[in-house]
């Protein structure tokens, strides 16, 4: 199996010479003049013009000397390509994969998942805005999804990113880089979107806007964005007799004040707000028959979802000593007030009414952060930092009816409140030696200290039949000290090409179930997970930077996995599995031959699964799918790990007219370790087509997504593991047509 992988990656990689991928990229801190001078040249490259700048190892290099694995999407491919949202732009990178519910989407790199459900841990892969880590270290029970408008470009790094960016990359990064204020430019954006969706009952409409005013020229500026979005149900509850019942809506927006009170000293303010809202789940029918359709669901009661984002930052940078001194001071907060159906429960207990289950959540981080970047110039360059992170966050989970109060003697069914702290401390440091004319080596090490702490109570007939009013207490204490260290060998024979050699670790921190107070099979806590990470890669420009190929091979050694399985409750749990291992290759190529034609394409074959076996693990519950299931074995498959994975696009230019067709291949997976009884997902392809005009202050765009409404599943769940209940999928969206307009001045 393995030599077969490695011949189709192979293959699959010389196809890509025909093809092409755009693969800007970078992975910067602000404020640092030194990384936001490059934005236009990062942003435009094309044929003849300046090569990419990318600031991934934070500082300013060119991305093709850079000995890691990254790709982006510039601000103008955003635009063209239509990109709002995290399921547009990790569709379309290479080795990333995305899973979506109810209450969040969370992607995966290089087959690195734990779940393809809700995370009731830290996920394997972050999500930044800037500085700031959007995912928790903890149960994230909603995923904001930072609206892309006036995003200077989205950056992908692939590989634990531990010696940078510490315990949330463990098998590597997303950064969404904003745009910060022009101290020299009156400049303004508006943004108008009008579309349908296919079974919508109304129309999708989306309102963007930015505007960028110096305040005292060349001194002090401020740049304000605001957005709103609402895109339409089109999901019916015939149980409840409702139609396109999971509307959602999004707003927020943006603001920056900058200041460069002398040449060599710029600050920093900023702050950001999201609010998203859904009305119910977009959960619909596994498995449809004649009277259940696949744009139909049975909840009793709406599952609905309302998050608040909040960020504010202070930076400053010094230049000092041919380097720059930075410091940045950041606060932020996520409150969500989330609403589930547990009528299932109730049913279970001889009362099938509608039953809410509530869930508000309240979480608080602060992070102070201070580096030292050398100058680029010289044989040696380095950077060095110190980093805190303070996390808390408290939630709670109550289910009642008080039907059931006569027969029980209470009308809890379930009830939980818990709380976390958790505080992160870490010194690191990287640095590059040239010591041959072509050669370059680089090291790089973080070192950490994790403290946690964990108190909770449960309670309810759903953890304690006997005696469901006690109150089963947890306070749970550790902390550990780690490290993860990077090194990486550059050779270039000839001035296009950089072959490299990197090896690094990931690290993921241990914490506790907070369910586990009186239920049997669930464990109290769980350790840290830690992977190795080897990649080979390849990047070459060639023909005046009208092609550039890129190809890494990697293989991840992933010890002491934290995954999630079910108790007999239904209930999910996190426990350490064992090892594993994934491998594969991924290639990436643009193709711009000239100014009316581009050509772009990535592929990823991958293969992740176990190396140990774990046969005590409660896989499976006894439901109406048989008998309990115990046991991971080696050789099972990672949970949502795609074999497979293909995107590319073709854009024709013909004055200021565009056409252009992109398309996406997601591979089959499977929900569970084995194939038999598991639920697939995957396995659908997308093609969108869009069609513009660019004026010298205005275009518009005329868009089909997912135009021939393919309905592939993203994910599922599989509530038939619990008896009387009915396997849910969550699909791809249907066709959508509409047009946006963008004005500038």
């Amino acid at each position: 199996m393995k030599n077969q992988m490695i011949r189709q990656a192979l293959a699959c990689s010389v196809a890509l010479g025909t093809l092409g991928w755009d693969v800007t990229a970078s992975a910067e801190t602000r404020p640092d003049p030194a990384a936001e001078a490059v934005p236009q040249a990062a942003q435009d490259a094309t044929a003849g013009k300046d090569e990419i700048v990318v600031t991934a190892q934070k500082r300013t290099e060119r991305l093709q000397d850079v000995p890691l694995a990254i790709s982006a999407f510039t601000e103008a491919t955003i635009e063209q390509q239509g990109i709002k949202s995290i399921e547009d732009y990790a569709s379309r990178a290479a080795g990333v994969s995305l899973s979506r519910d109810s209450t969040q989407a969370s992607f995966s790199v290089r087959g690195i998942r734990s779940t393809t459900g809700a995370d009731t841990t830290s996920a394997t892969a972050g999500i930044y805005v800037d500085d700031y880590p959007i995912y928790d270290t903890w149960f994230r029970f909603t995923s904001p999804d930072l609206r892309i408008f006036d995003v200077g470009r989205i950056e992908i790094l692939r590989g634990p990113q531990g010696t940078l960016y510490g315990a949330t990359s463990l098998s590597g990064s997303i950064r969404i880089i904003t745009n910060k204020p022009d101290l020299g430019a009156v400049s303004g954006k508006f943004e108008g979107t009008l579309s349908t969706t296919d079974g919508a009952g109304q129309p999708n409409y989306a309102a963007n806007a930015m505007v960028n005013v110096p305040l005292i020229a060349d001194k002090i500026g401020m740049r304000a964005v605001g957005y709103y979005r609402s895109d339409s149900g089109y999901i019916d509850n015939p149980v409840r007799g409702e139609t396109d019942v999971d509307d959602r809506r999004s707003y927020g927006g943006r603001f920056y004040l900058s200041a460069q009170p002398t040449e060599t000293l710029s600050l920093l303010a900023s702050v950001t707000y999201q609010h998203d809202a859904q009305d119910d789940q977009t959960a619909t029918y596994y498995f449809p028959t004649a009277t259940r359709t696949i744009d139909q669901w049975n909840a009793r009661s709406a599952t609905r979802t309302r998050s608040d984002l909040f960020i504010a930052s202070l930076a400053a940078d010094q230049e000092l000593g041919g380097g720059n001194l930075n410091f940045t001071a950041t606060y932020g907060s996520n409150k969500s007030k989330n609403r589930f159906d547990a009528s299932p429960y109730s049913a279970a207990l001889g009362f099938p009414l509608a039953t809410p289950l509530i869930q508000p959540s309240d979480s608080n981080t602060k992070i102070l952060e201070a580096r030292y970047t050398s100058a680029s110039g010289g044989a040696f360059r380095y950077i060095i930092g110190l980093y805190y992170n303070s996390r808390f966050r408290d939630f709670r989970q109550e289910a009642n009816q008080p039907a059931i109060a006569p027969v029980y003697g209470t009308d809890r069914i379930y009830k939980v409140y818990a709380n976390q702290r958790a505080t992160e401390l870490a010194a690191y440091g990287e640095g590059t030696l040239s010591f041959a004319e072509r050669w370059e080596a680089t090291l790089g090490l973080r070192v950490f200290r994790n403290d946690y702490h964990f108190t909770s109570s449960v309670s309810g007939l759903l953890n304690s039949f006997a005696t469901p009013l006690r109150d089963f207490t947890t306070d749970v204490t550790n902390g550990q000290t780690d490290y993860t260290p990077r090194a990486s060998l550059s050779y270039r024979p000839v001035p296009n090409v950089n072959i490299y050699a990197t090896a690094s670790k990931g690290y993921r921190f241990g914490l506790t179930n907070y369910n586990s107070g009186a239920n049997g099979g669930t464990p109290l806590t769980y350790k840290s997970d830690t992977l190795w990470n080897y990649e080979f890669g390849v990047k070459a420009t060639m023909w005046d930077n009208r092609v550039t190929l890129n190809t890494a091979a990697y293989y991840v050694d992933w010890s002491d996995i934290q995954l999630t399985f079910r108790n007999a409750n239904g209930q999910g749990y996190i426990t350490n599995a064992g090892d594993a291992r994934s491998y594969g290759i991924e290639s990436e190529l643009s193709f711009r031959p000239n100014a009316s034609f581009e050509l772009n394409a990535a592929v990823t074959i991958n293969h992740s699964a176990l190396t140990k076996n774990n046969p005590g693990i409660l896989r499976r519950a006894a439901s109406a799918r048989g008998a309990a299931v115990y046991g991971v074995f080696k050789g099972d498959r990672l949970p949502g790990s795609q074999e497979l994975s293909l995107a590319g696009g073709i854009q024709y230019n013909l004055g200021n007219a565009f056409i252009r067709v992109d398309d996406t291949y997601v591979g089959p997976s499977y929900i569970d370790f084995m194939k038999a009884g598991s639920l697939k997902i995957g396995d659908y392809n997308l093609v969108n087509l869009r069609l513009g005009y660019r004026g010298d202050n205005f275009d518009v765009t005329l868009f089909a997504e997912n135009l021939f409404n393919d309905r592939g599943i993203v994910n599922a769940v599989p509530n038939a593991d619990l008896v009387g209940l009915t396997d849910a999928a969550f699909r791809v969206r249907p066709r959508t047509v509409g047009a946006t307009l963008r004005a500038n001045f």
